[in-house]
């Protein structure tokens, strides 16, 4: 079907009752938080932060365990929301696609189709997939709903 025009208002467009598209938007966020999060660390121990001894932390045990905390909360903060995620965005796909449909908005996506894709690409890839999968689904959604 041909895309709504995108002069027309807000107002005018149909109400698609759901809120499960934030989740899929979520996805890029998070990829891009993880990778610089990486990025991070690298440059943490690339530049000598994970060298301990002595000299550099004299206080009693060399101090690594606290030297490394923010990494391990990093890690696991970021392990916990993508575990989180991953469960979250199949479901926030299939639920967020059929709400579309439902509405009558002039595109039918296949709900179990988008799920099916959106589990396929978070176990998979780590996230690589579902990235474009969710810019995709959130462009398209924009055309004919108008959120995002």
């Amino acid at each position: 079907m041909a895309a709504r025009d995108p002069s027309a208002s807000l107002s005018a467009r149909p109400r698609v009752d759901s809120n499960w598209w934030y989740v899929v938007a979520i996805v890029p966020l998070f990829g891009l938080f993880v990778t610089a999060f990486v990025g991070w660390m690298i440059a943490w121990a690339l530049l000598g932060a994970g060298e301990f001894g002595p000299a550099a932390m004299p206080m009693p045990g060399g101090g690594m365990p606290f030297a490394f905390a923010p990494m391990l909360l990093g890690m696991l903060l970021f392990g916990t929301a993508g575990t989180l995620l991953t469960a979250a965005y199949p479901v926030a796909l299939y639920l967020d696609a059929g709400a579309v449909a439902d509405a009558g908005v002039g595109w039918d996506p296949d709900p179990v189709l988008y799920a099916l894709v959106g589990v396929v690409g978070a176990l998979s890839t780590a996230f690589a997939f579902a990235v474009p999968l969710s810019a995709y689904y959130l462009y398209r959604r924009h055309q004919h709903v108008g959120v995002p």
